[in-house]
């Protein structure tokens, strides 16, 4: 860099930002060279996640000249584009050069924003049907989908920069530059919105999980309700017969022990009081949970 500095005399400043990875996406403009730094990104499939890239470029009358932090495959469609539109007489100035290279790497992120159009559909759709089973992975499915939405808008926010380079180009931009560097903004405005689009639906899909969440609780804690309800009801006719048959079992006098002849009267007759009080406390909680309900 310094080296290459030296030999097209670029300003001190330029280089200390091509040698800095964190630079911010801005144009500026120098005596012999206009300079626009933007921001890209490559998609890390181990990581799931996309990382960016610095691209600085330098546009001189007779040439330009790209830095960027990481390897990227825009250089190779703008020189694609050149072949094919050297088959139709076409002419390409250095201003030509910096408006395709800003094109492609604006476009650079359709793919993404394509399959994250597809991913928030798919979420949107599956939200509403899949089981409580199948719905495990959904809140990360939404999470995942949400950072990748606002990473995206972050990057794509490019519209600043375009008007930085028209405006501060204006004297210096040849031919119809402009008019490109305009179309520019249209792809980004398109891409914006599809971005808060999907960021719309994302925001719904997960109230709409949430709500989904939120019933299952409320079904799930009625069915407890119910079982509370039955154990009561067990409970309310079960405890008194324990109570009795404790207070036999234990060793103290109970009554028609000493009586001849009366043990198997005392015996049956409470048995069938604690049977009519068992149907009596059945019927009442029954016709308490009905009421209650």
């Amino acid at each position: 860099v310094e080296t290459l500095s030296r030999l097209f005399k670029i300003h001190p400043l330029t280089t200390e930002d091509i040698q800095s990875r964190d630079s911010r996406e801005r144009c500026e403009i120098f005596p012999n060279y206009y300079f626009v730094c933007i921001q890209s990104a490559y998609e890390d499939e181990e990581k799931d996640m996309l990382i960016p890239i610095s691209v600085h470029i330098l546009v001189f009358k007779q040439c330009v000249l790209t830095f960027h932090s990481a390897p990227m495959d825009h250089i190779d469609k703008v020189l694609d584009r050149i072949k094919r539109l050297t088959l139709y007489g076409g002419s390409f100035s250095p201003d030509w050069l910096n408006y395709a290279l800003m094109d492609e790497v604006c476009d650079g992120f359709l793919p993404s924003i394509n399959y994250l159009e597809t991913e928030v559909d798919s979420i949107d759709q599956l939200v509403l049907v899949l089981t409580a089973n199948e719905m495990s992975d959904m809140l990360r499915r939404i999470g995942n989908a949400r950072r990748k939405v606002t990473f995206l808008q972050k990057f794509c926010s490019k519209t600043d920069l375009i008007k930085q380079v028209i405006k501060r180009t204006s004297n210096k931009v040849e031919g119809e530059s402009g008019l490109y560097l305009s179309d520019i903004q249209d792809h980004i405005f398109t891409m914006t919105q599809q971005l808060d689009h999907s960021e719309e639906v994302l925001s719904r899909t997960h109230q709409n999980y949430l709500a989904q969440i939120s019933i299952e609780m409320a079904a799930i804690s009625n069915r407890s309700a119910e079982l509370g309800n039955k154990a009561t009801i067990v409970a309310a006719i079960l405890i008194p017969w324990n109570i009795v048959a404790g207070l036999f079992g234990m060793n103290v006098r109970v009554p028609g022990r000493d009586v001849d002849g009366e043990e198997c009267v005392w015996f049956w007759g409470l048995v069938g009081g604690m049977c009519v009080w068992s149907v009596i406390a059945f019927y009442l909680c029954r016709n308490y949970f009905i009421t209650s309900k």
